[in-house]
């Protein structure tokens, strides 16, 4: 067994001498190093983490700030859909049975509820689903949505306007009723940011990684 002592001089000639167990010490570094070396589970349970976070802030309808509220149009629009109020029995009475709630009672498809219609957009995020990104290696994790909504909402739009195709009009929902246009100027839309780390999420990537560094208590 290799030591070493070291002699800590303090006050009025006090000092304090320390022995340390060196083969102690550096075996303690080499299975730190091999824990650095490959983060992987790290990394994947992290992954299991942020799409709960993610799903928490759809329930939620925004954190830390709640997103802006849905115009009237957006929810005439989605009033009116059948695959948001569910206008068939059949699937309304599946939908009951399988008690599509979220975590805090909040129905997961319902007029009011902030970027969930069909509930594609938050399963991108949420769950893995055909529009999910995850990807776990040694160096990182990669995880997000490459559903084609998912951008124009994360980080909103600036205002655009919509052309009906030649000869044709645009039919669209307002809060009067069905409206029917050629030309739109769509006033733009709001950045409602879904895929954001809190700060307990951080939190929870620091304490796992120094578990898997370190080694639990």
């Amino acid at each position: 067994m290799s030591k070493s002592t070291y002699w800590f001089e303090g006050p009025l000639g006090v000092g304090v001498s320390v022995t340390v167990d060196t083969d102690a010490a550096v075996r303690v570094l080499d299975t730190m190093a091999a824990s650095m070396a490959d983060l992987r589970p790290v990394y994947a349970e992290l992954a299991n983490w942020m799409r709960r976070s993610f799903a928490r802030n759809f329930f939620e309808g925004g954190r830390p700030e709640r997103w802006k509220p849905l115009a009237e149009s957006t929810l005439a629009a989605k009033a009116g859909n059948p695959r948001v109020t569910y206008s068939d029995p059949i699937r309304r009475r599946r939908v009951r049975r399988l008690a599509q709630l979220s975590s805090m009672g909040i129905p997961a498809r319902s007029t009011s509820n902030i970027l969930i219609a069909n509930g594609d957009l938050r399963d991108s995020a949420a769950q893995k689903s055909k529009d999910h990104i995850e990807r776990v290696n040694k160096d990182g994790l990669e995880i997000g949505s490459k559903h084609w909504l998912a951008e124009i909402h994360q980080f909103g739009t600036p205002p655009y306007t919509i052309r009906a195709r030649s000869g044709r009009f645009l039919r669209f929902m307002t809060a009067g009723g069905f409206v029917f246009a050629k030309v739109v100027h769509h006033p733009g839309v709001p950045a409602r940011p879904f895929i954001v780390a809190q700060e307990e999420d951080v939190e929870h990537a620091a304490e796992a990684l120094a578990t898997h560094v370190g080694g639990s208590d």
